[in-house]
């Protein structure tokens, strides 16, 4: 009690009564969704609790928060009025509303902001709580809960057959039905039944997927019904269910979708699931190489294919900087070998730093006097820190001894991690002259780290004890010059 009180006094607020309840009967954290509750100490994680929530159930599914709700990027305030009951790993969250109209509410979240808060119809923490344990016990597959409604299998398979029910209620019970370990025979005619006339074309490929799942068969005229009306990832979920049932048509259904190229998600998932399955034609390849959306996607599982497809030259140019890029990257060397000369040069022309870091790891694998000199050129009159990194790595690999003078100058760069990648590559090199570079980095014990794009580079070891391996090197090669001069000398005197 003495710590519930205490949380509530130092954030002026009082805890929705269920989530009371099993703080002080139950216990502090523990077992639950993903990797567990958070204690109560650790689920304020940012905002004002008193506040009412920003967040709402009528959010649009795509678009910053901080636009859709009018607040500055770098405020806190998306997080008040909320505690964070767990994480689900990388960006997505599972809150407790405590404060505001929604108080008691599980809302899910994804801080990547990439999709709206999905306010759970549970009615309160220990609905929610009592039914992830049942469902957990009885061995249902747990991926998706909290989307569901707190039904039993035959409840739900009422509520989804009943076109009368609101259709977000209805895809909640289809949502628990899917994750059910085995439906009886009774509930999949009852499903089999209803899809056969249900209207909503969504719900239709629930059931779809629902009954293929569960191993009935002799749907492939309601499944390809369905493929041609479907729409977005619609189109992937009917291919996929065909897959499931076996049909043996689900292989010309999958072309068919990649010919209409009508969503690029669809058609990208259809890809891999062609890829997965063993069963990718040179058809497929080709409808992706003169797709709209999937182009990348098509050069990657062509690289994957037993017996690739030439890619076309005019990729190298292609509008889409995906595509240049991966046009190269997922080549054979022995097939971009005779065009080094053509790629060298659009190199010098390239615009995109995307691009030109793929190709810089590609061409650099070319471990030939011209590659090299053309690395060395890249990186003299390179601005961006990712490409700058690439060429680094390749010219170390090279052994690049006339890009010493630049590596040397590198060292001295402000971004960390080139300066750790720099000494890195002097140290493969080998030369000499680069050890008062070196020396110069032996008090830099940062662990270096970038943001780049979504993402981020980094070590887990500092520059100066890059510096320091180079730099063993660097004396193993001295002592063998040394060792190889005594014998020569030792060669020279016994010929005399």
């Amino acid at each position: 009690m003495d710590a519930v009180e205490a949380f509530e006094t130092e954030h002026a607020v009082r805890l929705p009564e269920p989530y009371r309840d099993f703080l002080l009967q139950v216990g502090n954290g523990g077992a639950g969704q993903a990797y567990g509750l958070y204690p109560l100490e650790k689920t304020a994680t940012g905002g004002v609790l008193k506040r009412p929530s920003p967040l709402h159930s009528q959010m649009p599914e795509v678009g910053a928060w901080h636009d859709v709700l009018g607040l500055d990027e770098d405020t806190e305030a998306v997080y008040d009025g909320a505690l964070t009951l767990l994480t689900q790993g990388c960006t997505y969250d599972v809150l407790l509303m405590v404060s505001g109209p929604d108080r008691g509410r599980i809302v899910y979240v994804d801080w990547n902001m990439e999709h709206a808060p999905f306010f759970s119809q549970f009615p309160d923490f220990l609905t929610w709580y009592e039914t992830w344990l049942r469902e957990t016990l009885a061995g249902y597959t747990m991926t998706w809960f909290g989307y569901g409604l707190p039904l039993n299998a035959g409840e739900s398979a009422l509520v989804a057959v009943d076109q009368q029910v609101p259709s977000f209620q209805r895809k909640a019970a289809l949502n628990n039905l899917l994750r059910v370990p085995s439906l009886t025979a009774d509930l999949l005619t009852l499903l089999e039944s209803a899809l056969l006339s249900e209207p909503d074309l969504g719900i239709a490929t629930d059931f779809l997927t629902l009954l293929a799942s569960n191993g009935v068969q002799g749907l492939g005229d309601i499944s390809w019904r369905l493929l041609r009306q479907a729409q977005g990832h619609q189109i992937y979920r009917t291919v996929h269910a065909m897959r499931t049932m076996e049909l043996p048509t689900w292989g010309d259904a999958a072309l068919w979708a990649l010919e209409q190229d009508a969503d690029q998600d669809a058609s990208q998932s259809i890809l891999y699931l062609l890829k997965r399955e063993q069963a990718l034609t040179r058809r497929a390849i080709e409808l992706a190489f003169t797709s709209k959306h999937v182009v990348t996607t098509g050069l990657y599982v062509n690289s994957e294919f037993d017996n690739p497809l030439p890619v076309p030259d005019a990729f190298f140019t292609h509008s889409d900087p995906g595509v240049r890029r991966y046009s190269v990257e997922y080549q054979p060397n022995a097939v971009l070998h005779p065009k080094l000369p053509q790629l060298l040069e659009l190199y010098r022309q390239e615009a995109s730093e995307h691009v030109r870091q793929g190709w810089a790891l590609k061409i650099g694998s070319f471990h030939e006097p011209v590659v090299t000199a053309a690395l060395t050129e890249f990186l003299e009159r390179e601005d961006s820190a990712i490409v700058r990194s690439a060429l680094t790595r390749r010219l170390g690999e090279h052994k690049a001894t006339q890009a010493v003078p630049l590596l040397m100058r590198l060292t001295q760069q402000e971004d960390h991690v080139l300066r750790l990648e720099a000494a890195t590559a002097l140290g493969e090199i080998g030369d000499e002259r680069a050890r008062p570079a070196l020396k110069a980095l032996l008090d830099q014990h940062e662990k270096p780290f970038r943001i780049e794009g979504g993402g981020g580079m980094g070590y887990s070891y500092s520059v100066a004890e890059a510096a320091r391996r180079a730099l063993k090197i660097l004396g193993g090669h001295q002592r063998h010059r040394k060792i190889l001069g005594k014998l020569v000398k030792i060669l020279t005197r016994t010929r005399e």
